[in-house]
């Protein structure tokens, strides 16, 4: 009995980068020539057959958590110097004075807002005093 193609459901996903923030251009530490190369890893055939691309936006951490009813899942319910410092951390770490500059907090808020985040299980510690999300 020869073989029905049609039944077949070939998926995949890719990052559009090497570090998976292009094109966000802030968040992404890739050279144009990096992005290039990373391109080229894909054969331009195995891309033809592809028929359908979705670009898919980023969540944020309380859309991807979608508990609803969970207290950390809820952001109205940070303080708002939480919510600026949490907006502020990325998965990459920072240490207070990057925060500090991006926020505008003064240092001594920072530091509690931060450590309150800790506390909730929103952030943790990676480094000596460098932060990162959850």
């Amino acid at each position: 009995m020869p073989l029905s193609l049609d039944c077949i459901n070939v998926k995949g996903a890719m990052n559009p980068c090497r570090c998976g923030y292009y094109p966000d251009r802030k968040r992404c530490r890739c050279t144009l020539s990096e992005l290039r190369q990373y391109m080229q890893k894909f054969s331009r055939p195995l891309l033809d057959r592809i028929d359908i691309s979705v670009e898919v936006k980023p969540l944020s951490f309380f859309e991807a958590a979608d508990t609803k009813g969970d207290s950390l899942a809820d952001a109205s319910k940070l303080e708002d110097d939480e919510q600026v410092v949490y907006s502020c951390l990325d998965f990459y770490p920072k240490g207070f004075e990057s925060l500090s500059k991006e926020t505008g907090l003064p240092m001594l808020l920072l530091i509690s807002a931060v450590m309150r985040l800790c506390d909730k299980g929103l952030v943790m510690e990676t480094f000596k005093n460098e932060y990162v999300k959850i």
